[in-house]
């Protein structure tokens, strides 16, 4: 709705933008980093490949504001009463404000569940998630070949539709199915539990650290300046909605802490599920409200 409609009511009258366009928020804002680059050949199949710059774009712009406004408005709301706890900077233990664990409290990061001179523990847990990705990939290969199957019954009009699609489709959805086929085989087949979660969140927020480097890296910024009045009305209203939802929609509709839950949502509606997780540990470094 933020998207398209400022696309529909000022931007498709004064530039002339794919209708795509309109996307680029809910892309790069929701989605985030990994969504924008998964979404990079459908943007190209669909003939307008600068959309995957755009949406990179506004997944960095997103991830950013989310930050800068959300410690603005966490500042703001602490002085009005709103927040549960009282967020005095002599409170907050020293390691919530340099980002760094004391030696005496750091939490175990994982636990090597195979022995290192028959197999590499990380290396297993790195197989893991690319079996993961393999069965998502097969899946996609798998809708293929079955549409290919029907061409003969399909006219030459229902199969070229349907096939682009599917071709058109990103692959990272059916990896997370992947991914949930392989947690329920291990549930039934892996007796010893050599999957250690510990070791999988590693993998897990290492790759998103590259994922995010690498497509801040991708962006081509001649193409983004060249739209750079529309994406930043398109971000500007992406950042103003958020903002509404937290400071209004908030506090009418959520049922308590209202807003330790919506710093949590604006963070992740804005950049990922760690964005709002931060935010959330400014406000609920305990998680004393049910905001988690």
């Amino acid at each position: 709705m933020v998207g398209l409609g400022p696309f529909i009511l000022i931007i498709s009258k004064l530039w002339d933008i794919p209708a795509m366009f309109g996307a680029v928020i809910e892309v790069g804002f929701e989605g985030g980093h990994g969504t924008a680059s998964g979404l990079a050949p459908t943007f190209e199949m669909m003939k307008w490949p600068e959309g995957k710059d755009f949406a990179l774009a506004s997944a960095t712009v997103g991830i950013i504001s989310a930050v800068l406004c959300g410690i603005v408005l966490i500042n703001w709301t602490n002085q009005k009463g709103y927040t549960q706890r009282s967020l005095q900077i002599e409170n907050i233990p020293e390691d919530e404000t340099i980002g760094i664990i004391p030696v005496d409290r750091r939490p175990v990061a994982g636990y090597l569940s195979i022995h290192t001179d028959s197999l590499d523990a990380m290396s297993y847990h790195v197989a893991i998630v690319g079996i993961a990705v393999g069965v998502g990939y097969l899946l996609k290969e798998g809708l293929v070949t079955i549409i290919c199957f029907f061409q003969a019954v399909l006219s030459p009009a229902t199969y070229t539709s349907i096939i682009t699609i599917v071709n058109s489709f990103p692959l990272f959805p059916l990896c997370v199915i992947g991914g949930l086929i392989v947690q329920l085989f291990a549930q039934r087949f892996d007796k010893h539990e050599t999957i250690d979660i510990g070791l999988v969140r590693r993998i897990q927020n290492m790759a998103l650290d590259i994922l995010i480097v690498s497509a801040v890296a991708m962006i081509q910024v001649v193409i983004v300046v060249q739209g750079i009045v529309p994406f930043t009305m398109m971000v500007i209203g992406g950042i103003l909605w958020n903002i509404f939802c937290l400071l209004v929609l908030a506090k009418r509709l959520l049922p308590d802490s209202w807003f330790e839950r919506a710093i949590a949502e604006m963070g992740q509606s804005m950049g990922v599920t760690a964005t709002g997780l931060m935010l959330l540990r400014i406000v609920d470094p305990d998680y004393k409200t049910n905001a988690l």
